[in-house]
């Protein structure tokens, strides 16, 4: 029953499509997701990865990697990354400096996972990177969660206790 189920789920997958399930990444505002192949070069990356870098087509970058439009520094660090998390570590929710889509230095929560494909091979990576400031921003238009969001922006440096 269970592989019953679990063969109708990848069939319908299949139906559905890879690239109609990547686009739904762009939905996620302030979110950067990327794919990228073993040599860390760029499959894909969402609309809030390109605005960030000021790339107006996905065609400018497949095939690239980081090098390409990022500063040397940040470049080396995400392709040292890229590199550990083929050989199967995880990266999840690390705090990094990136860029924001204004082209200023930003704080993103950053999560890496490696791809493998039918034979369990890694064959790639994917990523997520969520952009701090702006997401907690967004959150504390909220009105009745505003005055944690601004207590804990302004004490984030100290144990906050509740």
């Amino acid at each position: 029953m269970k592989n019953d189920v679990l063969g109708n789920n990848i069939e319908f997958l299949d139906q559905v499509g890879i690239e109609q399930i990547v686009h739904m990444f762009d939905l996620i505002p302030d979110t950067l997701f990327w794919i990228k192949n073993r040599k860390s070069q760029i499959v894909y990356a969402n609309r809030a990865y390109l605005n960030t870098y000021s790339i107006k087509h996905m065609q400018s970058i497949v095939g690239k990697t980081d090098e390409f439009f990022t500063p040397p520094r940040l470049a080396k660090q995400f392709i040292i990354d890229d590199k550990k998390v083929m050989a199967g570590e995880l990266v999840t929710n690390r705090i990094e400096l990136n860029f924001d889509r204004e082209g200023n230095f930003a704080w993103y929560s950053t999560t890496k996972r490696p791809l493998f494909d039918e034979h369990k091979n890694i064959v790639g990576s994917y990523g997520f990177a969520q952009h701090l400031e702006r997401s907690s921003e967004d959150l504390s238009t909220i009105s009745a969660i505003r005055a944690p969001v601004e207590f804990i922006r302004e004490n984030f440096h100290t144990d906050i206790c509740i």
